[in-house]
C-alpha cells in the first residue's frame, strides 16, 4: 500500500485512518515480507508523521530491496531453528 495522504484511504478503512491520525501517521508505505514467491508473512512499514510524503519510485525500489533482505533474513533464521529442531529429534533418539 502505498498512500502520500490519508485522505487516499477509502471510506472501508475507516477505523485504519482513526488509527493513523493517532499516532499521527501523514504518509504510509506498506511492502510484504515473502521469499520464492510464497504468501506474504509480514509487512515492512514505512510511516512519515510530520509531513504528507509522495514516495517516488526510487525510494520504493530501495525500500522494495529492504524488505526483499528481511524477508530473506527471516526465513534464514526460521530454517536453521528448524534444523536445529531436527537435530534435538535425531540426538534424543539415538
Amino acid at each position: 500500500m502505498n498512500l502520500s495522504s490519508l485522505e487516499e484511504l477509502p471510506s472501508e478503512a475507516s477505523i485504519d485512518r482513526q488509527n493513523s491520525e493517532l499516532f499521527g501517521i501523514k504518509s504510509n508505505l506498506s511492502l510484504p515480507l515473502s521469499t520464492g514467491g510464497g504468501l506474504p508473512f509480514g509487512v515492512l512499514a514505512v510511516n512519515t508523521t510530520r509531513v504528507e510524503r509522495t514516495w517516488s519510485d526510487e525510494i520504493v525500489i530501495r525500500l522494495q530491496l529492504m524488505a526483499q533482505i528481511f524477508a530473506n533474513a527471516i526465513q534464514r533464521k526460521r530454517a536453521e531453528e528448524e534444523i536445529h529442531r531436527h537435530l534435538e529429534t535425531l540426538k534424543k533418539a539415538v
